[in-house]
């Protein structure tokens, strides 16, 4: 798998274009490094996790979101989607009530963490508290080494060719991000397809009809 990886692209992740190269070798470079993310998340993926991962998401009563920078961005995409299918996320860190957010998660509930390092302290220490009340966690991350991995319910690590600081972008980590969200989401969609798909239909006409 690690040799699949690495074989993917000669683009850098941390810096994807050199001086002097024309606009379009950087729309080139910045197309096959999209792509050469999305391809090492799959090689990372597995049948099992994405399953559970997608039924948590399914059955939680409520649904939260930690993330910050970047990966708070994808948080919100993936928020705006579980609306169409009638699921209604909230952003942990939305006004700076974090802390009061979490101290509030229920067993019944699930807490979605985005995190590229998986070093934000804050995090971890609400991860910490989260295990020790049993309640559910996902968290998405591309450390597999971090120490909050001890503490979630569910970690999916997919590693990428970026490093931490040396970098002028987070171009491959959030593709990664991306597109893992949007595959949970389909799945979680695809598990009542006709009843989502009906009721969107339902709800638009009777919504442009009134």
């Amino acid at each position: 798998m690690h040799q699949n990886v690495a074989a993917l692209t000669d683009v850098d992740a941390n810096f994807p274009f050199r001086p002097g190269d024309s606009a379009m070798d950087i729309a080139s470079n910045m197309a096959e490094l999209t792509i050469a993310a999305v391809r090492r998340a799959v090689l990372q993926l597995n049948e099992d996790a994405l399953h559970t991962a997608a039924e948590r998401i399914n059955n939680a009563h409520r649904l939260f979101l930690f993330s910050i920078g970047d990966s708070q961005i994808r948080a919100r995409s993936f928020q705006t989607k579980l609306t169409k299918i009638n699921k209604f996320a909230v952003i942990g860190e939305e006004y700076g009530d974090m802390m009061w957010t979490a101290a509030n998660l229920g067993q019944d509930d699930l807490a979605i963490f985005l995190s590229y390092a998986g070093m934000v302290p804050q995090h971890t220490r609400i991860l910490k508290f989260l295990h020790q009340r049993n309640i559910p966690t996902l968290l998405i991350t591309g450390n597999p080494e971090s120490d909050q991995v001890q503490y979630a319910t569910q970690t999916i690590a997919i590693t990428q060719s970026e490093q931490e600081r040396i970098k002028i972008g987070t171009f491959a980590s959030q593709a990664s991000f991306e597109y893992i969200l949007d595959t949970l989401f389909t799945i979680v969609y695809a598990k009542s397809y006709q009843h989502n798909l009906a009721q969107l239909k339902t709800n638009y006409t009777e919504l442009f009809q009134s």
